[in-house]
């Protein structure tokens, strides 16, 4: 997997698109930067169309298994089509 990152320029329209709430707050000291964001996870494939939206992971009762199987189809037919996505 990989995260989204970019620069406050290009990151804002992309959470206003998508709707993600976020915060920034700066490194001081010898405090890192943080980051803090909504628990929606987009699952997009390699030409940049949306798959998969995990929306529950972070309830009480996750469907851990059902988000696994959700992510092996999405790579079973990635295989099939020879996309690799």
């Amino acid at each position: 997997m990989v995260g989204l990152r970019g620069d406050p320029d290009q990151l804002a329209p992309l959470a206003k698109r998508y709707r993600v709430a976020y915060s920034v707050t700066p490194a001081t000291g010898d405090r890192a930067y943080e980051v803090n964001h909504s628990s929606a996870i987009y699952v997009f494939d390699k030409t940049g169309k949306i798959r998969l939206l995990l929306a529950s992971l972070m309830t009480e009762n996750p469907d851990i298994d059902g988000t696994a199987a959700d992510l092996g189809r999405l790579v079973d037919e990635a295989d099939e089509n020879g996309s690799g996505s």
